[in-house]
């Protein structure tokens, strides 16, 4: 847990390295993982230009949702989201950086010829194709429809009348012949006029599948193309006529992509990694450390050695998007440098400064996010083996920070801002924990035992003051920002609240209480939720003592979680992120629609959150909140 061992990620990347002229030796370290996030990249392109535009197609994990579209600007570093029509696969022009094409969700081609800005439908109107590939000097470009070819030398301004065609998956350009994959791979010499069938023979007994379901081929080496059939490669050294199999894997080939630099190195995608061939494709070698699905491949034109893959990682691997080495595979990092999906993401905290203003855990990652965006700082490794699965994180303002480590019952601390850790054991059976501005944490088990550490958990001793109830764990604790001594605790549905740092407590009336949240800037005002099946929301000005019933109906799905800042309310429920600024009198609803797996305030930035959906994470005021229509003032209540 050391700093010696955390992956160095920085807001930038470094530069191409010397020395990337000669063929990488297969050996690479980790995977710098740039985003985007919240689902797989399936479909990546880079336009001509210094540096490149990359466009990334990607799935949600729940396929129901429309894929989205990022957009990079310099060259696959760093991603945005963008507006743009339900695209499902995208292809830049090899020579014009303004043009893009793409296959949107109903399988229609569209075409952009402002660099994304817009797209209109793309080949003949009377017979809408499905499919294109555009000749490597974009002389030409070819699209098919179900049964008919068609060619167009103006960019689709005219196109030729369509040729009978045998029904493909894919279109490619091999050597300057036209390659159609599907139940077999056809070939054409006469611009798709005609098409026979590729002779596909195996070295071995076993069985070859006729069809193809990608091509690949360097113009360096004329007649060299090699092909994907099912689980295993095909290598032809007379332009595509003939096939022999040269290697079979044990999980299906999605993807297979000529070096640009390197003439006899290609890159295969499957579906249990990357794969890496450094002799024209006659056998292939793993690349260690991506224990993922490799969905796609893209090399910059202008920095061949820079690699980008599109995919899915492994519980061992952060998150899904895009995955970037700039030095042909030898020198990455495994830790993602952007926000983290939802998926991986087991807590998100405010951080320690104006530098720091978040922290995240992520597995047995921590994250920091600053002005620089996401960084991480160390991955924490269990003393008994294996790394530790985080699921709450949180950082004092003197770079302070406590993690509890699920797979250990116990926690560890940083006393460096995150950048190296120890583990605790003495300090098992934790549930939960809260960090005080002065840097004393409070401590609750299952048992509903509370404890304080005065001196940043070298030790920690019981607080007697509170009453005892035995078998009711200890839900939250709450700490006031504005008055550090006066602090709150939940368990079985009590309330308790101390204002002299645990010295003495009381029972306060609030009762059946659940999620709840003090002001930041005042000690006696807070506001929670009712354990019971109405999850009523309800406020109190003076600590407890007699509370209001707040004018919000229940939400489906139920209230788990809630922050406040003064006026400004946040609700987290299991679909959506409801705002009130007037104290509860009126409501807005954001990120609706989307499970909600995590919120928190940020360090420094009064009325911001962090969110955490299956999108990724979102920052901010939640301005574009929409109000809540119809929504009753249900009837006034007191306790």
């Amino acid at each position: 847990m050391d700093a010696a061992t955390a992956p160095d990620c920085g807001p930038t990347l470094p530069a191409q390295p010397a020395g990337c002229d000669a063929v990488p030796d297969p050996n690479g370290t980790g995977y710098l993982n740039v985003g985007p996030f919240g689902g797989a990249a399936i479909s990546m392109t880079l336009t001509p230009g210094t540096p490149p535009t990359a466009w990334a197609i990607v799935e949600p994990a729940n396929r129901l949702r429309p894929a989205r579209v990022y957009r990079s600007t310099d060259g696959g570093r760093h991603f945005e989201q963008v507006d743009a029509p339900r695209i499902e696969w995208i292809k830049a022009h090899p020579s014009n950086p303004d043009v893009l094409y793409a296959r949107i969700g109903f399988g229609n081609l569209v075409q952009s010829r402002d660099g994304g800005a817009t797209f209109a439908p793309f080949g003949p109107a009377h017979d809408p194709p499905r499919i294109l590939v555009v000749r490597p000097d974009g002389s030409e470009v070819f699209a098919a429809s179900a049964t008919s070819l068609y060619r167009s030398r103006d960019d689709g301004a005219t196109w030729s009348a369509g040729s009978p065609f045998p029904g493909a998956a894919s279109l490619y350009i091999a050597d300057g012949v036209l390659f159609a994959t599907g139940d077999k791979l056809w070939r054409s010499e006469d611009d798709g006029r005609t098409f026979s069938a590729a002779s596909v023979s195996a070295r071995g007994p076993d069985e070859v599948r006729p069809g193809a379901s990608a091509i690949a081929h360097h113009p360096a080496q004329p007649g060299l193309v090699v092909a994907v059939f099912g689980a295993q490669i095909g290598r032809s050294e007379d332009g595509g006529r003939t096939f022999s199999i040269q290697a079979g894997f044990a999980a299906e080939i999605l993807t297979l992509a000529p070096d640009p630099r390197h003439p006899g190195v290609f890159l295969l995608g499957a579906r249990d990694g990357l794969y890496r061939s450094v002799n024209s494709g006659r056998s292939f070698e793993l690349v260690p450390d991506f224990d993922g699905t490799v969905l796609d491949i893209a090399f910059r034109p202008d920095e061949p050695c820079t690699v980008l893959l599109g995919g899915i990682g492994s519980a061992f691997q952060n998150g899904s998007g895009v995955w970037l080495s700039v030095d042909g595979l030898t020198s990455i990092h495994p830790v993602a440098c952007a926000a983290p999906s939802k998926g991986r993401l087991s807590s998100i905290g405010p951080g320690y400064s104006a530098e720091a203003p978040l922290v995240a855990s992520f597995g047995a990652d921590i994250a920091i996010h600053g002005s620089a965006g996401w960084q991480p700082r160390a991955r924490l490794s269990d003393p008994l083996g294996g790394t530790l699965l985080l699921e709450a994180v949180s950082c004092a303002p003197s770079s302070f920070c406590v993690a509890h480590a699920a797979s250990r019952e116990g926690l560890v601390r940083s006393l460096d801002g995150g950048l190296t850790w120890d583990a605790l054991p003495g300090l098992g059976s934790v549930t939960v924990f809260a960090i005080s501005p002065n840097g004393d944490v409070w401590l609750g088990n299952a048992a509903g035992q509370l404890y304080r550490s005065t001196d940043r958990l070298g030790t920690a001793s019981p607080s007697t003051g509170l009453p005892e109830s035995p078998g009711r764990p200890i839900r939250q604790i709450a700490i006031a920002r504005s008055s550090p001594e006066v602090i709150y605790v939940s368990r079985g549905g009590s309330l308790y609240r101390t204002k002299d740092q645990g010295a003495t407590w009381a029972t306060t009336p609030a009762f059946d209480v659940d999620g709840f949240a003090v002001d930041p800037l005042d000690e006696n005002r807070l506001v929670y939720f009712e354990a019971r099946d109405s999850h009523r929301l309800w406020s109190s000005s003076d600590g407890g003592e007699t509370s209001l019933m707040l004018p919000l109906e229940p939400q489906p799905g139920g209230y788990v979680d809630l922050s406040s800042d003064h006026d400004t309310i946040y609700a987290r429920t299991s679909q959506s992120v409801l705002v009130t600024r007037d104290a509860g009198e009126t409501w807005s609803t954001a990120f609706r629609g989307r499970p909600i797996g995590a919120m928190s305030f940020i360090y420094g930035r009064p009325g911001e959150i962090a969110v955490v959906t299956d999108d990724g994470v979102f920052i901010g005021d939640a301005r574009n909140a929409r109000p809540i229509r119809g929504q009753s003032r249900g009837r006034p209540g007191t306790r």
